[in-house]
């Protein structure tokens, strides 16, 4: 066998495994790019809204008496697409 000839077939060999593990990638971002939880419309409305009815609540407390207090510092989100 010559020399050049087994180089070759080595290189093409490698070639095949390269390509076998880039599909392999491919098929694997491609089914986990659905996995990321994205924050739907009707999860950020309802926060939106727990933020509003929290601040009426407050000012109706303070207005009317009640138990008003300082509001109180609400925790950074550790997930930044939202509720969790």
């Amino acid at each position: 066998m010559n020399p050049f000839e087994h180089i070759s077939m080595i290189a093409m060999q490698r070639h095949e495994e390269l390509l076998k593990e880039a599909e392999q990638n491919r098929l694997l971002s491609e089914a986990f790019k659905d996995k990321t939880p994205r924050p739907s419309s009707l999860a950020k409305f309802l926060a939106f809204i727990g933020k509003e009815l929290e601040a009426l609540g407050y000012s109706l407390e303070t207005r009317y008496g009640g138990q008003a207090e300082p509001r109180t510092t609400f925790r950074p989100q550790t997930n930044p697409g939202g509720c969790t």
